[in-house]
């Protein structure tokens, strides 16, 4: 979210990482989750609970969560307590030890700890946030012939990773994307942050 909030005048976009997410190139979604055993069948079922997120200026982790509920008119304040827990990861296992009953996930972070983090096969996946573009890579502001560049030495560098380092990554590619793409993310941060959650 902080392009969107306070970076957009001094930075140029460079590209967006794209991710084996089941997503098109450049963006990526949450999994809003909660622990296997718990009986709730969609997130309105979850209303009075705890919610574990890992920061506030997260948009996967805060602001898509928010902007779900606010899309399904659930009137506000929502979540009975809120746990900041300071990354994915955290927020995974605060669901999955019993400290909170729901996170929101980014795809990617939710897909690694498929893989890495035990703690997640406790879990499972309750809805999934819409679609955006991803967390692009940025540089200070600059003429556009040097983005270019910036952007063609990315795409070399992520071609040249061996396929198991690219799996080990989820990366699939790097996304000509701009600030044309992120332009309705301003409006959408606004709204979402404006949800008592």
């Amino acid at each position: 979210m902080p392009l969107v909030s306070k970076l957009r005048s001094q930075v140029r976009i460079v590209g967006t990482p794209a991710y084996d997410i089941n997503c098109g190139a450049g963006c990526y979604y949450s999994m809003i989750i909660a622990r296997q055993d718990n009986d709730a069948v969609g997130l309105a079922d979850l209303r009075g609970k705890r919610f574990a997120y890992n920061s506030e200026d997260s948009f996967s982790g805060y602001a898509a969560p928010a902007h779900h509920l606010r899309q399904m008119s659930m009137k506000g304040p929502f979540f009975g307590e809120k746990l900041r827990t300071g990354s994915h990861r955290a927020s995974i296992r605060a669901v999955t030890e019993g400290k909170a009953d729901v996170a929101a996930i980014d795809a990617v972070s939710w897909r690694l700890a498929l893989r890495h983090e035990k703690s997640a096969e406790s879990a499972r996946i309750l809805a999934i946030t819409d679609a955006l573009p991803g967390l692009p890579f940025i540089t200070a502001a600059r003429p556009q012939w040097r983005v270019e560049r910036l952007h063609l030495a990315v795409v070399e560098a992520m071609a040249s990773l061996d396929s198991e380092s690219a799996d080990a990554l989820l990366l699939t590619g790097f996304a000509q994307t701009d600030e044309a793409d992120y332009a309705s993310l301003g409006e959408r941060v606004r709204l979402a942050m404006a949800y008592p959650i």
